[in-house]
């Protein structure tokens, strides 16, 4: 039987609503290793992200979307990292763990900051994946995200921006 498990974390805002991302930035930098964590190689897409505003049960979060232009009304979602839903110093915190029991425990976390300091915008993520023969017992989301970067790194990505709206 297959089973998938999610676990987002920090849909609390632990009393703050935090720093406001919300707004459109053109990409300045972008770099991403889309395999490891130690080789990361420029790219050029997208040219513009954007965040988004949330509410889930009365808890904020931002989304990410990449943007092609800076006018686009509708971007597709960036990867996997979000939502951004736990406040930082500066900034939001997208975390998420995964767990599938598919002939043994495949587990995934992804976690991603944003940080704004006045106009600049910086994101890092990172992604981990591992495969085990752990008991379906210990194949879970919340096994994932204790793990977290102690699982071997499948993948980074930075990028600088500058908000434009």
């Amino acid at each position: 039987m297959t089973r998938v498990l999610a676990v987002v974390l920090g849909l609390t805002a632990c009393g703050t609503d935090g720093i406001d991302l919300g707004g459109t930035y053109q990409v300045t930098a972008h770099t991403a290793d889309a395999t490891g964590c130690t080789s990361p190689v420029a790219v050029t897409d997208p040219a513009y992200v954007r965040f988004t505003a949330g509410s889930l049960l009365g808890n904020k979060y931002y989304a990410l979307s990449a943007c092609s232009d800076p006018t686009q009304m509708d971007c597709p979602s960036a990867g996997l990292y979000g939502p951004f839903a736990q406040p930082i110093e500066d900034g939001w915190r997208a975390e998420l763990g995964v767990a599938q029991t598919i002939g043994g425990c495949v587990l995934d976390y992804a976690t991603a900051d944003a940080v704004l300091m006045d106009d600049a915008l910086v994101i890092d993520a990172r992604r981990y994946h591992d495969e085990t023969d752990r008991p379906d017992s210990e194949c879970t989301g919340q096994t994932a995200v204790d793990l977290g970067d102690t699982l071997p790194c499948v993948g980074a990505e930075h990028v600088e921006a500058t908000r434009i709206q």
